[in-house]
């Protein structure tokens, strides 16, 4: 089966929806989050991980494996396996610097190990 094409630039927007949370001088964390096609608030919440820490969540994750859009070329099509057919997708980046996150505190990058992105996380 060939995934439909998509282009209506509003129905993208409110099918994914890009935030950026900042907690005093904690590194920004990019979420993107995909939201159910069909009643959001019966379906369960799935945060995923890509791997590593290191591996981009949303850039492998979301548009590579299972989100609602993969990318072909300079478009986007819609993917009719995506997971957001019955859960609400929570894609997170981590630690910051991967993916689509960054830390506003370049001097964060000298320092980042497994506990400092566990605290960042919790």
């Amino acid at each position: 089966m060939q995934p439909r094409q998509w282009i209506s630039i509003t129905t993208i927007c409110a099918a994914l929806i890009q935030a950026c949370l900042t907690e005093n001088s904690l590194p920004e964390a990019d979420k993107n989050t995909s939201l159910p096609q069909t009643d959001p608030a019966s379906k369960p919440l799935v945060l995923w991980f890509n791997g590593g820490p290191g591996c981009s969540s949303v850039g492998i994750g979301a548009f590579g494996e299972h989100g609602p859009f993969k990318p072909s070329g300079d478009i986007l099509l819609k993917n009719d396996f995506s997971w957001n057919r019955e859960a609400n997708m929570l894609y997170l980046e981590s630690p910051a610097g991967v993916g689509f996150s960054y830390s506003a505190n370049k001097s964060f990058y000298d320092f980042v190990n497994d506990e400092i992105i566990g605290c960042h996380f919790i």
